[in-house]
């Protein structure tokens, strides 16, 4: 046993030791042979590589990539190379040793280095002959155009691209479209999406595919796999499509961009794995939005056409500088207005022009202007050939027929839907269609169409529009197609345009405001339709202008003025539409009976000079639609007309029906109305007596309509013409002043199931539901009522009601009802209010609350506007249960509610509060509640404020505070950070206990405020107050930063802006502009810590603030000093101070200033400033100092410029020269005035206004006036009144007691002396009260008043002024002008007796003599 341990224990040492000895050996015995290997070795490798080397670079001349791995191999053969010939070049040195030195060592070493190298290379062979793929097809390079560079930057596509970028970063979006008109720039935003998308590795792999207009799947998947380096062995679609599922669903994250799909494509037929783990992401660009639809899209975003200033930019970048020269700038604006801002016509248009001559720059332009480009190829061949193709691929030929026919139109034109439908039926281009409504519904359906192509842009509910560069392409199309229009647009034209041939135009449109004469003898004979256009001229037209025209099925003349229709009209056998819109006819239309073809008939808007409406009118048996909506007075209507248009399906007759005019022939005209069986549409006003004279058959076979009754003729307006075709037409009722009885007696309630808009004033009605329409309008979607005093409850639930009432209701109006308690009495039916979006509701004074019974959803669910005004009993505005529904509330606007207190309460039962939130509010405006104090509030709190943590408001964007007198806290201590975090804009006014904006961590609530307005808040005394802020890291950047505006007024107990700011706290780094304004306790603007922050301010204005002494204090509110250096503002342009008595200087601690871009100082009013500040001031962009009234002083150094200024001053009175004052002078004169007379005083402590209150006036002027005024001004006795003090000796009540027949009782007046800065003259202002204390009307005040006598005595006076002005000291001005005033109210006890040549003083003293109807109104004397 031992001996076999001991003999494994040997072995394993021979093993551990012997062999390796046995291997050192080995390199030194086998050296040379080693070396050999490693020779043979070597040469092997480097055959293969060489072989390696021919495979890459014929992989490199078929531009594919090498392997990564390949070319790492083969350097480190390169590598291996180098280090072998090294042992070679060593073996050869130990060769040519001598024999007797034979080196065993170096023969050691390279033996052993040889075999080393050896196995590496044996590796690197083995490595090599495994290689069967050494390189890869090179991944397609995408060309990003020029475009691509040149939209990155547009504003108008910033938000665009945010949001699709937003929207594929959303888990529950898959598919996405990008849609637009052709060459907008759907594919550029789709390529800057997956550039961004790429930066952010939102997606492992993102590809673009092009779809284009011919749909081949086989085409796309071999896109795709080219993309993915997959190679398809499969040859069916099915086969494909699975290999590309399996190899998108390998859990990477995929974006695919679909460009340019015109046709529905099935995404999965092509293998896009949809749902699932493993749905790649799918981004569409589009012409046709319903394209996107169709294949599942989930949001769609619509491309734009460039703004004004962007379309220019990117015109200045294709064209070039030149577009900036004299000649060439105007012109190129031109071309660029032309091009409406679409990408493709200005980059088009700008690459042709560049480096053209002006007079190839004249031609464009005018080529563009008459919509004809036929010498810029690329113009035709890329611009207008895209939007052909679009066309082209339209479905059908109505489709393209209809946009055609929109190129007749003017360019930026609205077109009229209704023109369309009426042009139409008269061109017949609909076989399969009877009725108008059925016209209708198509031309609409077909619009809808086209609009989402983009070939025409919706603009309005019942407009379309065209633009330009698409109108010049069409018209293109039709000048080569069997469509052939000429259409002039020329203000300039005069006649009719002058054309070899009008033998094949199918359409003209002439529009011209000049035109006078219509051509003779024209030969049309393929002419269907004829629009003339002119600007409400007279116009020759003359017999036989439509002679040739014999296949015209549409004429439409608008704007003109004529003697009669030319004679030729009669032959228009095949005329259809005949529209005479707007236009002034002098004689008789008979002959328009002889069109027996004619559907339409039209003459809205236009005068018929003719006395009454012919007979031959009733002979258009085939007559569908008739337009009798005559603006300037329409003539009679024969009554038999309508009896005989049998197949008349609607009728527009307006405004024509007078209440002050109604006769028998009225009566029978609308008797007439039920015998039109095929009536479907009405519009028509009339007074309520003859409504009684419509049948029910006739209201219930109506499918349109538009009808107002009322008891009183109505002032014709621009309101009546609203429902032209300007708006979709809906089905409306008004009914304005009747009572029930009315309604009762005629069958117009049977018009209320279906109607739309429903406008009621009925002072007798009580219940609307019960009493008009038991089925609880279902349809109406519009609902105003007025002035129905009766009406307690719009609805009355707690009785029986339909639960479909009010389901599609989408604007209620509610005004003047003086007796309505609630919006709703019981519960609300489930589906009511549920599609509500604006309430308005206006002088309600009895009501209540607008739900008091809780509500669920879906009810006011989808409530985005709410206006209340003059609600005088409601004291909150929801309760808890009805604030939860309003979910989609953006606007909220309260006003003049004497008796809200809350605008959400706690229900009845509710022991906890919890939290309310109005996820989309917006914009919250109050103003005018007294009692109002909180918006939620919380029982947790005793001092309640505005808003507390139980209120969330994350979408809040302004914030609207005015005349709130019991508001004292705005945001309380525990408000959420994150729920005004978007609150961008506040105002407060008029809220007299409110102390402060935000006061300590409350500040931090408003982390994105930009503008913030402040005034007439007259205990506010801080705006900022940060005492008890809890100082976080985040501060320093955190607090206020994007303020950017701060404007504060009249504040007068206001003491500091930011109020003990912690030093490690920073604010106001955005801060740009700061205006202040009549803050009296204000005794300086900034600290030195908060003014080294505002780098960006721009301009500082601060405005009669009485106590401030410095704009920046190193003090802060403390007695210690700041450590100061040099403050630099690097943005400040404007610094404006005015009427600031007691300041001294910008800043009083020595220390340096820097303006840089200081242009603009204004220094007005300032006594006492006589420097600017202490250290030195640095503004190199300055050269002018404004000291008002246009006086400006130059300067070289700001500092200099104020003691300029102030010795200017010192020396400058215009009072002899020009008989002002300056501010100094007109308060020295009025402390002199108050010395003088004690009834005098100032009424503030900025000494700029003097008032002297209760003086009497005892007799009226007229009493005196007939008194002499000659002898007033050459001399007379002391008593006479015209001279005198205007009152006798004895005490006015003594006077008024012995003389009380002579006037009804005595008046008092405030009389006040204010200074107008701007004319450097005083202003007499006077404010009179009656016998009752009540204020008096300015007319009143007018009986106190002599108008004439300064008039009357001019010459005198001149003279007399002359010589007092010269002697006249300033302080003694005041006295002067009240004595000069006696003569005009010489009964007002307020003057000092006067001197007798004191009266014509005033024809050369620049006065002005005021009484202020604002002052006037019911309120008494106090």
């Amino acid at each position: 046993m031992a001996g076999d341990i001991g003999s494994s224990f040997l072995t394993k040492v021979a093993e551990y030791m012997v062999a390796p000895v046995g291997r050192q050996f080995k390199y030194l015995l086998y050296s040379n042979s080693n070396i050999e290997d490693l020779n043979d070795q070597v040469i092997d490798l480097e055959n293969m590589r060489a072989g390696v080397q021919l495979s890459v670079n014929a992989a490199q001349r078929n531009v594919e990539v090498i392997g990564s791995d390949v070319e790492a191999w083969l350097n480190e053969v390169e590598n291996i190379k180098k280090e072998a010939n090294r042992i070679l070049e060593g073996r050869d040195k130990v060769k040519n040793s001598p024999w007797w030195s034979p080196n065993l060592r170096q023969r050691y070493v390279l033996g052993r280095k040889a075999t080393k190298k050896t196995e590496v290379v044996t590796k690197l062979q083995g490595k090599g002959n495994k290689y069967t793929k050494l390189s890869y097809p090179t991944p397609p390079t995408e060309i990003i155009s020029a475009l691509t560079n040149n939209s990155v930057g547009f504003e108008s596509r910033i938000s665009t691209t945010k949001n699709i970028i937003k929207a594929m970063k959303d888990d529950e979006i898959s598919i996405i479209g990008i849609c637009g008109m052709g060459g907008v720039g759907k594919t550029t935003m789709a390529k800057e999406v997956r550039e961004i998308l790429k930066v952010e590795n939102i997606f492992h792999e993102s590809f673009i595919v092009v779809v284009s207009q011919s749909l081949d799947i086989k085409k796309i998947q071999g896109q795709l796999a080219e993309k993915l380096d997959l190679h398809f062995w499969e040859t069916t679609i099915p086969g494909r499509a699975d290999k590309l599922r399996a190899r998108l669903s390998t859990g990477l994250k995929s974006l695919i961009i679909f460009d340019d799909v015109w046709e529905g494509l099935d995404l999965n037929e092509v293998g896009i794995p949809l749902g699932g783990v493993n749905k790649c992401k799918i981004i569409l660009t589009s012409r046709d939005e319903n394209v996107c639809l169709a294949m599942g899209s989930q949001r769609n975003f619509t491309v734009q056409v460039l703004m004004a200033q962007e379309a220019w930019n990117l015109f200045k970048d294709m064209a070039g500088d030149c577009v900036d020269t004299s000649d060439l700038h105007s012109i190129a604006k031109e071309v660029v207005r032309e091009c409406g801002g679409l990408p493709i016509a200005i980059v088009t248009l700008g690459k042709a022009l560049k480096y053209r001559k002006k007079h190839a720059w004249d031609d464009v332009l005018q080529q563009l202007q008459k919509c004809s480009i036929t010498n810029i190829p690329e113009m035709e061949n890329k611009v207008y050939a895209s939007i052909e193709l679009s066309y082209k691929y339209l479905k059908g030929n109505q489709a393209r027929s209809l946009l055609l026919l929109c190129c007749l139109f003017p360019e930026d034109e609205d077109i009229p839907n209704e023109y369309l439908v009426r042009y139409w039926v008269g061109l017949r281009l609909f076989n399969d269609v009877e009725t108008l409504t059925e016209s209708r519904n198509r031309v609409e359906t077909l619009l809808d169409e086209l609009k989402s192509c983009f070939l025409l842009l919706d603009v309005g509910e019942g407009y379309v529009k065209m633009h330009d560069v698409v109108r010049d392409a069409c018209l293109l199309i039709a000048s080569k197609g069997e469509h052939k229009y000429m259409v002039r647009q020329d203000n300039k034209l005069q006649e009719w345009p002058k054309n070899d041939s009008y033998q094949p135009y199918t359409a003209i449109s002439l529009m011209s405001d000049e035109v006078q004469v219509l051509a003779t003898g024209l030969d049309c004979p393929q002419l269907k339709l004829l629009r003339l256009i002119c600007g409400q001229g007279s116009l020759n037209v003359s017999r036989d202008f439509f002679q040739g025209m014999n296949r015209l099925d549409v004429f439409d003349f608008k704007g003109v003025l004529t003697e009669s229709l030319p004679p030729s009209l009669q032959f228009l056998r095949n005329l259809r539409t005949l529209c005479l819109n707007f236009c002034y006819i002098r004689s008789d239309i008979a002959l328009i009976g002889s069109l027996k073809k004619l559907k339409i008939l039209s003459f809205f808007g236009s005068k018929l000079d003719i006395g009454m409406l012919p007979t031959e009118i009733g002979k258009l048996s085939n007559l569908r639609l008739l337009d009798l909506r005559c603006t300037y007075g329409p003539c009679r209507i024969p009554s038999i007309v309508f009896s005989s248009l049998n197949k008349l399906e609607e009728l527009y007759v307006g405004y024509y029906f007078r209440k002050s005019d109604i006769s028998y022939e009225d009566h029978a005209i609308i008797s007439n109305l039920n015998l039109l069986s095929s009536l479907k549409t009405l519009q028509i006003w009339l007074p309520h007596e003859l409504l009684r004279s419509i049948h029910k058959t006739c209201f219930n076979n109506l499918t349109r309509f538009e009808l107002s009754v009322y008891r009183e003729d109505m002032r014709q307006s621009s309101t009546m013409l609203r429902n032209v075709w300007g708006h979709q037409f809906q089905n409306k009722v008004m009914l304005d002043r009747m009572f029930m009885q009315d309604l009762h007696a005629t069958k117009v309630c049977a018009l209320l199931r279906q109607t739309e808009v429903l406008y009621l004033r009925v002072p007798d009605l009580k219940n609307l539901v019960k009493e008009l329409e038991q089925e609880g309008f279902v349809k109406l979607r519009t609902l105003q009522m007025s002035s129905c005093s009766e009406v307690k409850y719009l609805l009355d639930a707690k009785g029986s009601i339909p639960r479909s009432t009010f389901i599609n209701l989408e604007e209620l109006e509610l005004e003047g009802m003086d007796s309505l308690r609630e919006i709703c009495y019981g519960n609300l039916p489930a589906e009511s209010f549920g599609r509500l979006e604006v309430v308005r509701l206006n002088d309600l004074p009895a009501l209540g609350h607008l739900w008091k019974a809780p509500i669920q959803p879906p009810a006011l669910s989808n409530l985005k506007f709410l206006t209340i005004r003059y609600c005088g009993a409601i004291s909150s505005l929801f309760q808890k249960s009805v604030a939860k529904c309003l979910v989609q509330i953006e606007d909220l606007n309260v006003f003049s509610c004497n008796m809200m207190k809350e605008l959400v309460s706690e229900e009845s039962g509710d022991e906890h509060s919890e939290k309310i939130e109005f996820p989309k509010l917006k914009f919250l405006m109050l103003s005018d509640l007294p009692k109002l104090r909180t918006f939620y509030p919380d029982s947790a709190i005793d001092k309640q404020p505005f808003l507390n943590q139980q209120v969330l408001l994350p979408s809040m964007e302004t914030l609207d505070i005015a005349a709130l007198d019991n508001l004292v806290q705005i945001f309380g201590a525990q408000v959420q950070t994150g729920s005004l975090h978007k609150l961008r804009v506040m105002r407060l006014n008029n809220c007299d206990k409110l102390l402060n904006v935000a006061v300590s961590d409350s500040i931090r609530v408003l982390p994105n405020l930009v503008e913030l307005e402040v005034k007439f808040c007259s205990s506010l005394e801080s705006v900022f107050d940060f005492e008890g802020l809890r100082v976080l890291e985040e501060d320093a950047q955190a607090m206020l930063s994007q303020l950017e505006t701060l404007k504060l007024s009249n504040l007068s107990l206001l003491s500091d802006i930011c109020k003990k700011v912690p030093k490690e706290t920073q604010c106001f780094q955005n801060l740009r502009s700061l205006h202040i304004d009549c803050c009296n306790s204000l005794r300086y603007l900034l600290s030195y810590a908060l003014a080294k922050l505002l780098l960006n301010l721009q301009n500082i204005r601060l405005k009669e603030c009485e106590m401030i002494e410095e704009i920046i204090t190193g003090e802060e509110g403390s007695s210690e000093t700041c450590v100061m250096s040099g403050v630099v503002f690097p943005q400040l342009r404007i610094l404006e101070l005015e009427d600031l008595n007691n300041l001294r200087l910008f800043c009083a601690s020595t220390h340096n200033f820097e303006f840089p871009l200081l242009d603009k100082v204004l220094i007005r009013n300032c006594p006492s400033m006589n420097t600017f500040c202490s250290g030195l001031v640095s503004a190199p962009k300055l050269d002018q100092l404004n000291v008002g009234n246009d006086q400006r002083v130059r300067m070289d150094n700001l500092n200099n410029a104020i003691h300029r200024m102030k010795e200017k001053e010192l020396e400058r009175s215009e009072f002899k020269e020009r008989g002002i004052l300056n501010m100094s002078e007109f308060i020295d004169a009025g402390d002199h005035l108050i010395a003088s007379s004690p009834n005098w005083s100032w009424e503030t402590k900025r000494r700029h206004v003097l008032i002297a209150r209760c003086v009497f006036c005892l007799r009226r002027a007229a009493s005196v006036e007939a008194k002499s005024k000659t002898t007033a001004i050459l001399g007379s006795d002391s008593n006479d009144p015209l001279i005198g003090s205007g009152s006798p000796n004895e005490s006015p009540v003594e006077w008024y007691e012995a003389h009380d027949d002579n006037i009804a009782g005595p008046r008092t007046y405030d009389v006040t002396i204010t200074y107008d800065r701007d004319e450097g003259t005083p202003r007499l202002w006077l404010k009179g009260y009656d016998a009752s204390g009540w204020l008096l009307d300015p007319k009143d005040m007018l009986e106190d008043v002599i108008e004439d006598i300064g008039r009357a005595q001019g010459e005198p006076m001149k003279k007399i002024i002359h010589d007092l002005v010269s002697s006249a000291e300033v302080h003694k001005y005041l006295r002067l002008l009240l004595d000069c005033m006696a003569p005009i109210i010489p009964t007002i006890e307020t003057f000092l007796s006067a001197q007798k040549y004191l009266a014509p003083f005033l024809s050369e003293l620049p006065v002005s003599l005021s009484s202020t109807p604002s002052l006037t109104g019911h309120k008494k004397y106090g």
